[in-house]
């Protein structure tokens, strides 16, 4: 049996996904479950090379359960270097997707695979986030850097990284263009109609309005701006309420202020929600939140929370900035970045009997979709990959 892409008969790839850390935390490791699934459908070979942990564990499970998975435990640099390499001049696959710069990441080649393709994931840069230490910002830009002029192939989740890596590479004498390639969502996962629903998280928030942000607790990420924005909004709409799913370093002082304000009906912390139980939260929303900021941290990254919220075709919350900016044409929901007061209002308006609902069709922007795109690229880019 062969497949076909873009009108070319293809032997089926395998593609290996080259991951380190916590899936949750980074997150261009997020694609490697996302797309494992439509590309096992579409007759590909894929495998995981992934941290041990029990949660990537149990994403591995819910997301993509028939995946070839090989958890290595997490070590030094050059034992988990030398561990990744080996396993992929092991499985010898046909592509390898390094989900990330870094040096344990380092993959060049594969052995015994000549015609073998290696492709770079971007979905952050951090050398030029301004409040990290200048030593560290210096080590990202080298190793962002010495990718860029070793890898083969570049993946980028935004169109700023896409049109800054397309520089750096026409700096290094390489005429590479970066494959524009954004976040998604996975259907198995995120639709209602394919998740079970907790019938008590329902019970417990049904008689509120729910505004509903999943993400980092951080200050960058708006934890402050939501809350207080929340203490205005309130004052004319007695059953309004944020939920927050996720963690980070500012949750305690988050907590804090949420009690200086009074707001312990309006804001719940819901914590780490686990992967089964996000389409009961986000099936609460009257609308959803993606607070962002005009820096270049936000220009850059590709916040997955967008495209996790699109199936529930609910007004989402946000600013023209960065990705959001090339998903939302119209601005009914868009507040001005760091304007509380903008942002109060945008919520105000999607707790309105003028509400109007989100006018981005949610179909363009699943793995299935993504995968398909992927596909197309390969048989173009790399026919030696896609010809028998």
């Amino acid at each position: 049996m062969r497949l076909v892409v873009c009108g070319l008969l293809s032997y089926f790839m395998h593609i290996c996904f080259l991951t380190y850390g916590s899936i949750s935390k980074i997150a261009t490791l997020k694609r490697a479950t996302g797309m494992a699934g439509p590309l096992m459908e579409r007759g590909h070979k894929v495998s995981i090379l992934i941290q041990d942990t029990e949660e990537n564990r149990l994403r591995v499970q819910l997301e993509c359960p028939t995946v070839h998975a090989y958890y290595i435990k997490a070590g030094g640099v050059r034992e988990d270097l030398k561990a990744r390499i080996g396993k992929v001049n092991e499985i010898k696959p046909d592509c390898v997707w390094v989900c990330g710069p870094g040096i344990r990441n380092f993959v060049t080649k594969i052995k015994g695979c000549p015609e073998g393709l290696v492709i770079a994931d971007h979905s952050e840069l951090l050398s030029a986030i301004k409040n990290r230490h200048f030593f560290r910002r210096a080590y990202d830009y080298l190793v962002e850097t010495f990718f860029a002029s070793v890898i083969q192939e570049h993946v980028v989740s935004s169109v700023y990284l896409r049109d800054n890596l397309k520089r750096r590479l026409r700096m290094l004498g390489r005429k590479v263009d970066p494959f524009y390639f954004p976040y998604a969502f996975n259907s198995k996962v995120m639709l209602t109609e394919n998740s079970s629903i907790n019938k008590s998280i329902v019970s417990e928030h049904a008689r509120y309005r729910c505004i509903v942000y999943l993400g980092t607790f951080s200050e960058n990420y708006g934890i402050f701006d939501m809350i207080r924005a929340i203490s205005e909004v309130s004052k004319n709409y007695s059953d309004v309420r944020l939920i927050l799913m996720g963690q980070g370093r500012e949750e305690e002082r988050a907590k804090i202020l949420v009690k200086e304000l009074g707001l312990e009906e309006h804001v719940k912390f819901a914590g780490y929600v686990p992967e089964e139980l996000l389409a009961t939260y986000c099936s609460l929303a009257y609308a959803f939140i993606c607070p962002l900021r005009d820096t270049v941290q936000d220009w850059a990254r590709c916040p997955s929370k967008l495209y996790l919220y699109l199936p529930y075709r609910k007004p989402i919350i946000t600013c023209k900035i960065g990705e959001a900016a090339q998903m939302f044409k119209q601005e009914d929901y868009l507040y001005q970045p760091g304007d509380l007061k903008s942002m109060a209002r945008a919520i105000g308006k999607t707790l309105s009997d003028e509400a109007i609902p989100l006018g981005v069709d949610p179909s363009m922007h699943t793995w299935e979709a993504r995968v398909d795109a992927f596909l197309d690229w390969v048989s173009v880019n790399h026919p030696r990959l896609t010809k028998v």
